[in-house]
């Protein structure tokens, strides 16, 4: 009859026991649950600062690309504005004292062409974009020798494109051997540079 106590009292207390560790089972896992929470609310919050930051850069650069795109387009431009006169006199019936209208419309365009080119060029085009005015230019510099060629004639295209091939290699190798000596210096662009840029100058900072 004496162990009949022991045995009652010890099972009450592994029942206590069960239910302290079922307690503790269930504490953690809560704990566990509203951490990972807390995690994904973090994610979110950083996923939803982030995007109106993203969408910014975004758009940056879609306009620094639209920008440069239309850069390249007027670069372009200045080459080929220089064929005008071969192609329309605008119903222009004046010469305005040169000899022809067209010979007009030639001075006309030679003028135009490097204002269209700085235009171009102070909105930092695509570089590959100098290659067309370049090209037209190597082919005008023949005709000042030659007026009397054609256009589609095959020695001045092979002349204008190894002309302009060569002349964009040698500048693809200008900047590649100077490539290394640019990124080990550090960036320091002095008042003078910056008046020449037509830029502000940069103030030091302590």
């Amino acid at each position: 009859m004496r162990v009949q106590p022991k045995l009652i009292a010890y099972m009450q207390w592994t029942e206590e026991k069960w239910k302290d560790q079922e307690t503790k089972d269930r504490r953690m896992n809560q704990s566990q649950w509203t951490k990972e929470k807390l995690k994904d609310q973090e994610t979110k919050d950083k996923t939803v600062n982030h995007s109106p930051w993203i969408k910014e850069r975004l758009n940056d650069l879609v306009t620094k690309v639209g920008i440069r795109i239309f850069a390249s387009l007027l670069v372009a431009l200045s080459g080929l504005v220089l064929f005008t006169d071969k192609v329309t006199t605008f119903g222009i019936t004046s010469n305005f004292g040169f000899q022809d209208t067209q010979t007009f419309i030639w001075a006309l365009s030679q003028s135009f062409s490097p204002l269209i080119l700085i235009l171009g060029s102070c909105l930092k085009p695509f570089r590959i974009a100098y290659t067309i005015p370049g090209y037209i230019y190597f082919i005008q510099i023949y005709w000042v020798f030659h007026p009397d060629i054609r256009f589609d004639d095959v020695f001045l295209q092979i002349y204008a494109i190894g002309f302009v091939s060569a002349f964009t290699t040698l500048i693809i190798v200008i900047n590649y051997l100077f490539q290394g000596e640019r990124d080990q210096e550090i960036e320091y662009h002095s008042s003078l540079e910056h008046y020449l840029d037509l830029q502000s100058p940069v103030k030091a900072t302590e």
